[in-house]
């Protein structure tokens, strides 16, 4: 998994709560950053932004060794 598929990923998960009003990506939102990464905005007005840096390269399903 790379950073962009953790990204979509996070954001549908995140987008599930109903107290969250809007996800949007750090691109989509037009920061100047390279890092990936979305910006939650909740119901009462809060507004949140996660980072994703990659931190390890996958070698494969965990579950499988």
């Amino acid at each position: 998994m790379d950073e962009q598929e953790f990204q979509e990923m996070l954001s549908e998960i995140v987008t599930e709560n109903e107290d969250v009003v809007r996800v949007s990506t750090f691109e989509a939102g037009g920061m100047l950053t390279s890092n990936k990464g979305i910006t939650v905005t909740m119901n009462d007005g809060s507004q949140f932004q996660v980072v994703i840096v990659q931190s390890r390269l996958g070698r494969g399903s965990l579950s499988e060794e």
